[in-house]
């Protein structure tokens, strides 16, 4: 039973195809582990003279250990330093002319506000960490969805208002708020692809979050259709560590839990493509 390209799938179907996707990248896992460690130059260090060795009275028997010389990190940071800024954004006029040119310049500076915002927002440096996992991992994955709550005190027209009041309340309005757009970037360790033939179809983003930060977040949606939430043994401990997971398809965002299987929230998108998008990169 495999989850829909298009569409809202069960907690059943998104559970089997987490489970399925889990034992297949089973051994990406494992390359990932090792890649976080050279990246971060971590070195596991065991206690001298296990039980399995004793050494002779006044002597200690120690197991040699491959340490790391860290040009792994370097070389990753120096490859990194190629792509220190984002690409360049530019526009094509449609036409010739002054006009065309333009309104071709004010497309490309509102994009590009948009993207600093987006960043600002994201509260890290999200091209950076973009980079850095594509060589480390071999792909990055970002997250971008449109963010309506943003604009929730957006002008309302009232009965009786003039209309160019009111289109002039909409300008200033739209000048000065934020854009609506979310723009994160997906940990390379915590993505799941169902497939390679469903590449930027669907994912889903795998966390562990302490319980009482789901009820915080999605219990009022459960209280608001007269329900509970419930998380059975998990709910009585609040720092109780759950298996958060995204995922998107086409059509859709779900928010569930493995364990209970739950879906905590789902919407459309409405972007008519999948909202994690995956960049390859190449490793040696």
């Amino acid at each position: 039973m495999s989850t829909p390209l298009s569409g809202l799938p069960t907690a059943e179907q998104l559970t089997e195809a987490l489970t399925r996707a889990e034992t297949y990248w089973s051994s990406q896992d494992t390359e990932n582990t090792e890649s976080h460690a050279l990246l971060y130059n971590i070195h596991k260090i065991d206690t001298p003279a296990p039980e399995s060795k004793k050494g002779k009275e006044g002597q200690v028997y120690v197991v040699p250990e491959r340490m790391r010389s860290g040009m792994g990190a370097r070389i990753i940071k120096r490859l990194r330093a190629f792509y220190a800024e984002a690409p360049n954004i530019a526009f094509r006029p449609k036409g010739l002319g002054p006009a065309s040119v333009d309104k071709a310049n004010k497309i490309k500076v509102a994009v590009d506000e948009a993207i600093d915002q987006a960043v600002e927002a994201a509260g890290e440096p999200i091209w950076g960490l973009l980079t850095t996992d594509a060589p480390t991992y071999g792909y990055a994955v970002s997250l971008v969805l449109p963010a309506p709550m943003v604009w929730f005190d957006y002008p309302q027209y009232k009965v009786g208002q003039d209309p160019d009041v009111y289109l002039k309340e909409v300008d200033d309005y739209e000048h000065a708020a934020s854009v609506p757009v979310v723009w994160e970037h997906i940990p390379s360790r915590e993505f799941l692809l169902t497939s390679l033939n469903r590449i930027n179809d669907e994912g889903f983003w795998k966390r562990t979050v302490p319980a009482q930060e789901i009820i915080d977040r999605f219990g009022s949606d459960f209280e608001a259709r007269g329900e509970s939430l419930d998380l059975g043994t998990y709910g009585s401990n609040p720092y109780a560590e759950l298996e958060f997971i995204t995922y998107t398809n086409r059509t859709h965002v779900v928010y569930f839990l493995r364990k209970p299987n739950i879906i905590l929230r789902h919407f459309e998108h409405h972007m008519g493509m999948c909202p994690m998008v995956v960049m390859l990169g190449l490793v040696t």
